[in-house]
Formats: structure tokens, sequence, C-alpha cells
């Protein structure tokens, strides 16, 4: 092991919404251990994804570019190979490399080890296998194990696989979350005196929004997102409008359609309890990284794709440029700086590699897109809060939407967002533009944009989002609102 340079650890969650944990500030939601590895870490209050949806997020992850520019934009192809991940970046540093869990870069062939992680790799995911492939595939690790624990795939395909709806009705200690907390111990216990980058993609807290903590949370207790309604705002963009009614009025797969209050508060809940079983085998991996004395020189990011409105203005999943879906949570302890920051300054996930390559003495290619957080970490450099950082979405409907005719006009719209600590603008070619003030509108509320008063706001953050553009190869058409 080259004892200059740290472990990583990235633990990487799927649909988590920033607020779900008590270091944000939620007092409902159960997650002691992540809460106990914040106060010795540092918080990114204000981080964002590059993209709020699966894959077109991983990619940019994990190689430091924008969907615009390595071309990603839906949960339907795969990172080009032209772009490396980090993994791959790390070839030649002698670096042990480890991913576990749900992958999803490249969607088509998640049960192979790939893009760099061939050292130690284990899937949980069959979802995304074409039926054409699955005899040559066969089930992923996970579905493996769970042969061998006696269980027998519910899919009604041909081919026999285990259903995301069958697996997360499963106990705990069946649960694809345990998968992945004993595998990841497994590895550390194995790579423990070799330099090593491990990932922990957890599916958790994904739909389906079940686990076996359904109940942990009593619905009646749940109080409704404070920016909760169930009609459109004023100066709201047809595209807000849509997504909104689909969650009212189009059922998707548990075939409920959230048009009360108690669904929401039942749906909710059952998002809190994921949540919970998510921190409890967040909390085995941190346990064991510890039992081995690992913590003291490895660096740990804690993080997810992208969040989940989760009732914040009547909608759920992804999707929108709202906080609840574009804002992520993003911890980083490092063994050699001291935990208990909070930093204010925006920052994006785009960010990611560059610091893991700082942090790792490697050089950065001058290919990537986003800079390194090292300074920030090490309090070498002052928060920046006019600093910008801009997400995007690139006019593709998901193909859970596309089957609803609500969607068929909106579904080519493409959307840059560019925000600093205190503003958020967000424009949208052919439809109205947002402007809100999260210091004092932090539920994005108002929509600003025709305010007269809010002129020089938009005009600074217009030209600002236009330079990112310029700076990272962006060639969407955009006219200021």
């Amino acid at each position: 092991m080259n004892a200059s340079y740290p472990n990583i650890l990235m633990i990487l969650t799927d649909q988590q919404q920033r607020a779900t944990m008590g270091t944000y500030g939620n007092p409902v939601v159960r997650t002691p251990h992540i809460d106990r590895f914040a106060e010795s870490a540092t918080v990114f209050e204000n981080a964002v994804c590059a993209m709020p949806v699966c894959v077109p997020s991983r990619c940019s992850i994990f190689s430091g570019v924008f969907p615009h520019t390595h071309g990603v934009n839906d949960n339907y192809h795969s990172l080009p190979r032209r772009f490396p991940t980090i993994a791959e970046l790390l070839i030649d540093h002698n670096v042990r490399t480890g991913y576990i869990g749900k992958f999803h870069l490249d969607p088509w062939r998640e049960v192979l080890p790939q893009r760099g992680f061939e050292e130690f790799y284990r899937s949980v995911d069959d979802d995304y296998t074409l039926d054409r492939d699955f005899p040559l595939y066969g089930l992923c690790h996970y579905s493996q194990w769970l042969v061998e624990q006696g269980y027998a795939p519910d899919a009604n395909e041909t081919q026999g696989r285990f259903s995301r709806e069958f697996t997360v009705s499963l106990p705990e200690t069946q649960s694809k979350a345990a998968f992945v907390s004993r595998e990841a111990c497994r590895f550390l216990e194995h790579r423990r005196n070799e330099q090593f980058f491990l990932v922990c993609g957890f599916l958790e807290p994904h739909n389906p929004y079940h686990s076996p903590y359904d109940h942990l949370h009593d619905p009646s207790d749940i109080a409704l997102p404070a920016n909760f309604h169930a009609e459109p705002l004023p100066n709201w963009p047809e595209r807000n409008i849509r997504f909104q009614q689909w969650a009212r009025e189009c059922a998707h797969e548990d075939t409920i359609c959230y048009d009360t209050a108690d669904k929401w508060r039942d749906l909710i809940a059952r998002y809190y309890g994921l949540c919970h079983l998510l921190d409890r085998h967040v909390g085995r991996i941190l346990d064991k990284l510890e039992e081995l004395n690992l913590d003291r020189n490895t660096l740990v990011v804690f993080t997810s794709d992208h969040g989940d409105m989760m009732g914040s203005h009547g909608m759920y999943m992804k999707s929108m440029m709202y906080e609840e879906s574009q804002g992520v949570p993003l911890l980083v302890r490092h063994p050699s700086y001291g935990g208990g920051r909070v930093i204010g300054e925006p920052v994006s996930q785009v960010d990611l590699v560059p610091t893991l390559l700082h942090a790792l003495g490697a050089d950065p290619p001058p290919h990537l897109q986003g800079q390194s957080l090292m300074p920030l970490l090490a309090g070498e450099r002052d928060e920046d809060s006019e600093a910008v950082v801009c997400c995007e979405w690139n006019g593709v409907i998901q193909r859970m939407f596309s089957k609803w005719p609500l969607f068929a006009d909106v579904k080519n719209n493409c959307i840059r967002s560019v925000r600093t600590q205190r503003w958020k603008l967000n424009v949208n070619p052919g439809d109205i533009s947002e402007l809100y003030d999260l210091l004092n509108d932090p539920g994005e509320m108002v929509n600003l944009i025709h305010n007269p008063a809010c002129r020089p706001t938009v005009e600074n953050l217009f030209q600002r989002l236009r330079e990112w553009q310029r700076n990272t190869g962006d060639t969407l058409e955009l006219t200021q609102p």
C-alpha cells in the first residue's frame, strides 16, 4: 500500500433526496450511522448532480464530464469508451478496484465486470439484461446468492429472474442492501493490505418503495413537505404541470395514484423505511472499515446519483430541476483533515473524479470538466457563495413516462439550470423559465422570472450559464429569458 495516498471508498445510493438524514435537518427519518459519519466528515449542503436521472448522472460521476459531452441522455445507453471511468484512469497506479451493487453505466451488461472494475465485481440487478443475452450472462451475483439461499426466481419471463417487487419483500438478511454490505466487508478483509478503490452501489431508496421497514414510521406522524401542493403554481412551465398531473392521475409500479394526502404520507413513510435500511448497511461497512483500522487511511465519499421529489410540488421520482430532484447528499471524510465542517458553496458531482485523482496524487486528464474539491476539504481556500454549478436536461423523456400521452408535447424539452448558493435560474427554451431565491424561498414556490427587480440577477446568471456552455462545449441554443 502507498502510505502517501489514501484508499477510496465511495458509497453511492440511488434516488436519495438530500433531506433524508438527520445531518441535513430531517428530524424523523432514522439514519444514525450516516449521521455519526457526518460528524467526522465535511458536509456539502448544496451539491448538485449533472442530470437528474440514473445513467446520465452516473456516467458523469465516474467520467468527470457532463451529459452533453459524454452523450448519454437516458437510461438505455452506455458510457462511450472514449470517456474513461476513474477506475480506468487508475489502472496504471496499482490500485485494487472493486464495485459491488448497482452499476448502471452499461445497463445492458450490468452483470459483467467492466470499465476498470475487473478486480472485484458483484452485481445485484437483472432488470437490464436483454432477454436475448440472458442465456449468455445468466443471473447477477445477488440472484445467484438468493438461489443458494433456496429462493426461486419469480419473474414471468421464460429466462426466470427475480423481480424487484419480489426482492423488496424479502427479510432484511436477504435484501440487496445486506448483500452489498456483506460483499463490501469481504472486499475490505481481503484487500486490507493493498491500496484500493471500492464503490458500493446501493439500489435503495429507489422505487419500488418497499422494504422490511415499511412500518417503521407511522404515516400519521409524517408531515407533508412544506412545498407540497396539488395544483400548479403561477408561472409554472408546462413540463412541471405534466409531472404533477402524472403523479396524481397515472399509476406506476404499485398501481397507486397519489391523489390524497394520506397516500403521500404512506409513500413518504415507506421511503424513510428504505433510508433506514440503507443506513443500517452503510453502518455495517463503516464499522468494518474501523474494525480493520482502515478508516485511518481511507477517503470516504457518500452521495447519491440524484434525488427524489417525494411529494414536493405534488411529484415523486426524478427528472425535475427542483432541489429535491437535482440536489444530492454529499459527505466526504478525508483521513488527514478534521470533520464537522459544513460547506454552503454549491458543487457538482462532476467534481468528484478530479477530487479523487487529486487525493491519489494522479494527474487529471485535460478533458475533465470539473474541479478538485480538495482545496475546500483542506481549508486551503475560502468558500465562494457566488460560485455557480450547472445541471442539465437533454430532451429525452424516460421510458417509464413515454407511454403516457400527457407528456407528448413536453418530451423533447431541453433545460439548463444554473445556481449559486442563493439563486437558481432554469432556462426552458420554448416554455416558461424559472428564477428562484433559494435563501428566502427554499421550497421554490415563487417564480421570480417576470419580477422587474430581478432582471439584473437573471442577466448575470444567464451570462454565467453561457460561459459554462462555452467552457464545456454545450451547443444548446439559449435565449436570455
